[in-house]
């Protein structure tokens, strides 16, 4: 996330943050040691430049069914289903060596039948590249396997897929997720 960025409000929900931060989306924060939270998950939902009062305004938890839910004042009303990870061993501290993963806008989109999928890795990480229907049910794995550091790029075949909204989700395990929606047109 971008460390100058602006968050607009938070809620807390057992050991888990969800901050909303305009331009750089819903944050999710893993507060079991408040004196080093740490980023569990990230869902971006805005695709613009860097502005004031632009991007995601808003997160909401207290729904009964878990969803999550979040407002972003450009593009709507974002739902999410955030699935903490599995329990480590070891939390990262803040000595740990840094490393990031950044989940790029799908171009084009919306699609037909293709679009191309970008991601970085500041180190070599092991990392799944997930496609979800909007009912949360895998459709496609992309990727699923070691990559170095840098910058990938990963075709989307949506060929025998329905249009609809389709959630790609980037994990490297023991940094998080992030989601992004795309949209098939057929």
């Amino acid at each position: 996330p971008n460390p100058q960025g602006s968050v607009h409000n938070i809620e807390v929900r057992g050991r888990y943050a969800y901050v909303s931060c305009y331009t750089e989306g819903l944050r999710v924060l893993d507060m079991i040691d408040p004196t080093n939270p740490v980023e569990v998950g990230a869902y971006d939902t805005y695709d613009g430049p860097v502005a004031v009062f632009a991007g995601d305004w808003g997160v909401y938890t207290g729904l009964p069914s878990g969803t999550i839910l979040a407002s972003d004042i450009q593009s709507g009303l974002y739902a999410f289903r955030f699935t903490p990870p599995a329990a480590t061993a070891a939390r990262p501290t803040a000595t740990a060596a840094p490393t990031a993963f950044r989940l790029l806008p799908a171009a084009p989109n919306p699609f037909n039948p293709t679009t191309q999928i970008g991601y970085q890795l500041s180190a070599v990480s092991h990392v799944t590249l997930d496609v979800f229907d909007a009912l949360g049910r895998k459709v496609r794995t992309l990727v699923d396997e070691t990559k170095p550091a840098g910058s990938h790029t990963v075709t989307f075949d949506g060929a025998g897929l329905p249009s609809g909204i389709y959630l790609v989700r980037l994990t490297v395990p023991g940094l998080g997720s992030r989601t992004m929606p795309v949209s098939l047109l057929r």
